[in-house]
């Protein structure tokens, strides 16, 4: 009676687990995806309104959903063309190229930021040439802010 009670909970834990699995997997997907992306485009439109702001969100990422989808479509099409491809193997490629470009993205962005931090940490360490930097980009302004002004007289 003890071996079937402890497999019974064994078959519990594993479906519990793969629930969790099902959960984190999916959202991490539909935050890749869908909702990371929309609110990147927001935050960086121009748009003045927030109905502006989603909509070119929308259009932006439609756009880049339309030329992945347009090369994962034809490299599936030369894939089955050749022999290579076949529909009961169709679902697999797509989590796996899916996972790919999220292994990707991860890569670039933590080489980014494992070069970017330390590298700020360094310069904002440096107090005298922090401030050199400072005043070179006030000066830098300033010709800028005289530019402007030269041409707003002449405008």
């Amino acid at each position: 009676a003890t071996t079937l009670t402890y497999d019974k909970m064994k078959a519990e834990t594993f479906a519990i687990i793969g629930v969790l699995w099902d959960v984190s997997y999916w959202s991490t997907q539909a935050l890749t995806w869908l909702i990371i992306p929309i609110v990147q485009h927001v935050a960086a439109s121009g748009e003045r309104t927030i109905s502006g702001k989603v909509r070119h969100s929308f259009g932006k990422l439609w756009r880049f959903y339309a030329i992945v989808g347009g090369l994962t479509v034809l490299g599936i099409l030369v894939a089955v063309a050749m022999g290579k491809l076949s529909l009961a193997t169709l679902p697999t490629l797509v989590v796996l190229l899916s996972n790919t470009y999220g292994l990707i993205a991860i890569l670039l962005l933590l080489g980014y930021g494992l070069v970017y931090v330390p590298k700020s940490l360094y310069r904002y360490g440096n107090q005298s040439k922090r401030l050199q930097h400072i005043y070179y980009k006030v000066g830098r302004s300033y010709l800028r802010f005289e530019a402007s002004v030269r041409d707003l007289r002449h405008a």
